[in-house]
């Protein structure tokens, strides 16, 4: 990130908009980036897509305890499916804690898709 703003000019991108993109444990990296990366060097938005990891292995209902989401996090938009092998629940509850610290979220939990629906399409709602 501080490369990315370091040389915006010289890429014509605008600093303050630049965000990250991840799927699977890339959206886990999305979510760790921005709560536990320096202002510096923190995204401006996230969009964690079935993002994995969120929630302890045991307990499918509780964020990881190094999950905190602070007044300084970035917006995020997550994506998952309800029959995702990997539980929604960790976007969901990522999802309650921006709502609690007042930060723009928006969550999207289709009924069907599994892992990997961006690959191709399946016929299954996230498609459409």
């Amino acid at each position: 990130m501080k490369l990315i703003r370091a040389r915006a000019t010289e890429w014509e991108i605008k600093p303050e908009r630049i965000g990250m993109l991840g799927f699977s444990a890339g959206g886990n990296l999305c979510v760790m980036a921005a709560v536990q990366l320096p202002p510096a060097a923190c995204p401006n938005f996230i969009v964690p897509v079935y993002p994995a990891y969120l929630t302890l292995k045991e307990d499918e209902f509780t964020l990881r305890p190094e999950i905190k989401i602070t007044k300084s996090a970035p917006p995020v938009c997550l994506i998952h499916a309800g029959d995702d092998r990997i539980t929604a629940m960790g976007s969901v509850l990522l999802y309650a804690e921006y709502k609690k610290q007042g930060i723009s979220a928006e969550l999207h939990v289709y009924s069907k898709g599994g892992q990997g629906f961006g690959m191709k399409p399946k016929g299954e709602p996230i498609n459409q």
